[in-house]
Order: C-alpha cells, then sequence, then structure tokens
C-alpha cells in the first residue's frame, strides 16, 4: 500500500512538472502597461505601454494620460537565457510630430533597445541607445531602466 501511494504521488509530481516545465514567457506575453513609481518625474519614464500593433507609449508621471513619446517598434530578435528570461531586439523610431519631446525638427529619432523579462513575466529590464545595439544589461550600461508589471 506504501508503495502505491508513493508513486501515485511520483506520478502526480511528474505531470505537474511537465505541465509546467514547458510554459515559458512569450512575445505576447511582453504585450500591456509597465511601470516603476520610483522613476515618477525623475529623469526615467514611470509608465510605459507596449501595444501588439507594434506601437509603443512613454509616460513620465504615473498620473500622464497622455504619451510624452509615441514609437514605431519593430522586434529584430528574441531568445531565451538558461534562466528561461525572455530577451528581446527591438528598433523604435520617434516621430516629432507624434511625441512631446523636442529634437531636430522634422528628424525621425532611432532607439535601439534590449530587453529581459523574467520568466514570470512581472519584471522588465531595459537598456537603450541610438548609437546600436548595447552590450549590456545593467545601469552600468547607460539608459538602463527596469519596470514591473502593472
Amino acid at each position: 500500500m506504501k508503495t502505491r501511494t508513493y508513486l501515485s504521488i511520483f506520478i502526480l509530481l511528474v505531470a505537474v512538472l511537465v505541465l509546467f516545465a514547458g510554459k515559458k514567457i512569450s512575445i505576447e506575453d511582453t504585450y500591456g502597461t509597465w511601470v516603476n513609481a520610483d522613476y515618477n518625474e525623475k529623469g526615467q519614464m514611470a509608465k510605459e505601454i507596449d501595444h501588439p500593433d507594434g506601437t509603443y507609449d512613454r509616460y513620465p508621471k504615473l498620473t500622464d494620460t497622455e504619451p510624452t513619446w509615441i514609437a514605431e517598434k519593430t522586434i529584430t530578435g528574441s531568445w531565451y537565457d538558461e534562466e528561461g528570461n525572455l530577451w528581446v531586439k527591438c528598433t523604435y523610431f520617434f516621430e516629432e510630430e507624434r511625441s512631446s519631446f523636442q529634437y531636430e525638427e522634422g528628424s525621425l529619432l532611432t532607439y535601439y533597445g534590449v530587453y529581459k523579462f523574467s520568466d514570470s513575466g512581472k519584471i522588465r529590464e531595459s537598456v537603450w541607445s541610438v548609437q546600436g545595439y548595447p552590450d549590456e544589461m545593467s545601469p552600468i550600461a547607460g539608459n538602463y531602466a527596469i519596470h514591473y508589471r502593472q
């Protein structure tokens, strides 16, 4: 009787592991609202909304209803690391007439971003540059931010 109970528990555990082991965060899971209240009016964007249609809105304050920046986003690559985190490379095109941020008139500003989404889908780290894709994901690389799923 004891052996049968242990065998049943073992089979149940294996079934649960198989069920959840293959569940990885996908690109579709990354769309939505990402926030960091610590950034509220402090240089970084406090709220960012990533839309499935390829648009990307950025807000300096959590309470803002109109984005400061609006961009078109193109995903140029993605992969999973050994911990199950999803990494995504994107190119962003910010058009002056669609963003309240002022830069050279009539220009199209290009940003290169690398994102790391935690395997749980609740934490998003990012680093970006206007001179090509950054080589590392860290505050040392500059233009680093961390946001949380809202």
